[in-house]
């Protein structure tokens, strides 16, 4: 089951901002934040703007509604400011638009597959609307939000009490995983960026009702700017607790599909344990096989249930050898180490050595890059043992000028 939420109104500023571009250099922040409902009597705002978008998939599908319901918003906004036979919508600029655009806010979503169907709220720059119609020429008369009711008798209407200010929506928190999809392919790692085959099979997955809800990161500029592909391979523990914030999730796990000739392993790293252990497993078959990757996708939210029942296609691997970090009462000798890396899977396969080295009694992670990991090792026995070790394991064990150096060797 796949859980869809309502986006707050600090991220719809910035989805906003992706549908132009053109605006995002110079938006500030904190005019991106700001909740797009204004004062019910505001000419600026334009509330309960219904689309109804399908696209190839999802996030298609909601970047279009975006861009369909601005337009839909606009026009509304002309026709109200009487100057809609003056100016038409295609006579105005993404530019202009972008900077006409205050901020957006979802009042209502709903998605599917390949559908996006929601009533959006835009509220505009007076400021920036009068810039415009004075550059052209056009002459309006502004609805006025401050002229005092009149009663039938010439009185002034009783004073009301003021409006409440609209409310931030809050992210409405759930008992969801939050579920990070990683492709590797050879030293090619992508998160957000196209092609990235199991991301789209999560965005489009709607599982069986007896396995767990999980929600997918729409991908958006909030989440591109909250989590690299690289902090999501290294399992960076306070990146991801941003990401399950941000989405009211119950928490998260990164799951690292990685395609072979005729199969697909995948390997789920939760925040708790790190990259330092994950639990690995196969399925059979052709990894451009949608069919195959969404097996894979059962085989993830299995489990994450904690019941996995394993169909014929599917055989564990195991989990990957966990290092252990280094405590009060980790024996043996203290030193620093800067494992060099040619592509991010030798950190996985280093780690997964060092794990199963009689000599090292733990290893502490210092730093991640994505061509350097700093650790500190505790091993027993002298660095002469230690390296003679390490090379029997195909590791190269240098010290120099710059210290310690790790790498596998070629």
């Amino acid at each position: 089951m796949r859980l869809c939420r309502g986006v707050s109104a600090k991220a719809a500023g910035a989805i906003a901002a992706c549908l132009l571009a053109v605006a995002l250099a110079v938006w500030p922040a904190d005019v991106r934040a700001q909740d797009a409902a204004g004062p019910a009597d505001d000419p600026y705002t334009v509330s309960d703007v219904d689309v109804n978008v399908e696209a190839a998939d999802r996030a298609a599908a909601r970047d279009q509604a975006f861009a369909q319901g601005q337009r839909q918003a606009l026009a509304t906004l002309l026709e109200r400011l009487g100057v809609a036979g003056q100016v038409s919508i295609d006579s105005i600029s993404a530019a202009e638009q972008a900077n006409l655009l205050l901020s957006m806010r979802v009042q209502e979503e709903r998605t599917a597959p390949g559908q996006y169907i929601g009533r959006l709220a835009f509220r505009f720059r007076p400021e920036a609307v009068r810039a415009l119609f004075r550059d052209r020429g056009i002459a309006y008369v502004e609805p006025s939000a401050d002229v005092a009711a009149v009663t039938a008798d010439d009185e002034p209407a009783p004073e009301s009490e003021p409006e409440a200010e609209p409310q931030e929506p809050a992210v409405v928190q759930t008992d969801a995983v939050l579920v990070v999809p990683v492709w590797r392919d050879g030293v090619m790692v992508r998160l957000w960026d196209d092609p990235n085959p199991w991301l789209a099979t999560w965005s489009d997955f709607e599982a069986d009702d007896d396995l767990p809800a999980f929600q997918v990161p729409y991908g958006d500029l909030e989440d591109v700017a909250g989590l690299t592909p690289q902090q999501a391979l290294f399992v960076d523990g306070p990146a991801i607790a941003g990401m399950v914030q941000r989405y009211g999730a119950a928490g998260a796990v990164v799951a690292l599909a990685e395609p072979g000739s005729d199969a697909v392993s995948v390997t789920l790293f939760r925040p708790e344990t790190g990259a330092d252990a994950g639990e690995r497993f196969s399925i059979a078959g052709d990894p451009a096989d949608r069919d195959v990757l969404e097996e894979a996708a059962r085989g993830v939210l299995r489990r994450l249930a904690g019941t996995v029942a394993e169909p014929e296609r599917e055989s564990a691997a195991g989990p990957v050898p966990q290092l252990q970090p280094i405590g009060a009462g980790t024996a043996g000798t203290r030193m620093p180490v800067r494992v060099m890396l040619r592509r991010p899977q030798d950190w996985f396969d280093i780690r997964g050595l060092l794990a199963t080295n009689p000599l090292v009694s733990g290893a502490s992670v210092r730093r991640l890059s994505a061509d350097v990991v700093e650790i500190e090792i505790a091993y027993v026995g002298s660095e002469l043992e230690l390296a003679q070790s390490l090379s029997e394991q195909g590791l190269v064990l240098t010290s120099g000028a710059v210290g310690s150096q790790l790498q596998l060797a070629r």
